[in-house]
């Protein structure tokens, strides 16, 4: 019983990794954005700029 606990504690514990790693991802998704938008911005003839 004890070691069941033990498994389920470790598979949440895995399981608020992935969490935290996911929102990192999405942070880092966001800083690229904001970044190309910048960089973007003097060149208003740019295709991904029309495309967006």
């Amino acid at each position: 019983e004890r070691e069941r606990e033990r498994e389920r504690e470790r598979e949440r514990e895995r399981e608020r990794e992935r969490e935290r790693e996911r929102e990192r991802e999405r942070e880092r998704e966001r800083e690229r954005e904001r970044v190309g938008k910048k960089l973007l911005v003097p060149f208003s003839f740019s295709p991904v700029e029309r495309a967006a």
